[in-house]
């Protein structure tokens, strides 16, 4: 069987040997070798994103905050992903190793956000 999976993966040009490393590696806490950086993905809800900046709702391109529940030692890699109702822009920027700032063109839009940082 291991045979036929090899000829399969050679005639369409797959690295069966990467593969099965980076399956070990993400097994392994993602870094080969089983090392793991430290991780964080969390979800923010509306709510909390209005009750830290002050604000009753939302407003059209404005610049929000979100600060971290705990400050990372170095400005980690960042991905964020605000939780629209809707197909509208976002603008994610400033990010530092306690926060970063976040806008949208329409404020109502905003349901809440996704982050994920990983200090390296």
């Amino acid at each position: 069987m291991a045979s036929n999976q090899e000829e399969l993966a050679a005639a369409v040009g797959v690295d069966v040997g990467g593969i099965l490393k980076r399956l070990e590696a993400l097994e392994n806490g993602g870094q080969p070798g089983g090392t793991s950086a430290k991780r964080n993905l969390v979800y923010v809800p509306k709510e909390e994103l209005l009750k830290q900046n002050g604000v009753a709702a939302f407003s059209n391109n404005m610049v929000y905050s979100y600060s971290y529940p705990k400050p990372f030692v170095n400005k980690p890699y960042l991905n964020v992903q605000l939780e629209l109702n809707g197909n509208f822009i976002q603008y994610i920027r400033d990010p530092t190793n306690t926060g970063f700032k976040f806008a949208t063109n329409y404020g109502a839009a905003i349901q809440g956000l996704w982050y994920e940082a990983e200090e390296i």
